[in-house]
């Protein structure tokens, strides 16, 4: 349970930034089950395609599917953890850019 709770405040400090930075942007989270509510449908379709073509498979979900889901398996290594979460954060940056 070390490692769960390691690897939670990982995640969370990776988003946290992202987070400071566009304050339409809320994570909720129970461990490292965490839902990232971008705000807006169409918004989170074209992260959930950035994600996609760079490798990392997620999906959105909610009213509108404005949530992004983030379910990593407990036993993910920290290294892959990472390049996703790095993967994910990309593709939020380039969509909110895209956006502008």
């Amino acid at each position: 349970m070390e490692e769960v709770k390691f690897k939670t405040e990982f995640m969370k400090s990776k988003l946290q930034p992202l987070l400071a930075s566009d304050p339409s942007l809320k994570l909720r989270a129970k461990g490292m089950i965490m839902g990232l509510d971008i705000g807006d449908g169409e918004r989170a379709a074209a992260i959930v395609r950035h994600c996609f073509n760079n490798g990392l498979i997620i999906a959105s979900c909610g009213a509108g599917g404005k949530v992004l889901k983030l379910i990593p398996p407990l036993t993910i290594p920290q290294s892959d953890l990472a390049a996703g979460l790095d993967i994910l954060i990309n593709a939020i940056l380039q969509t909110l850019e895209e956006a502008a």
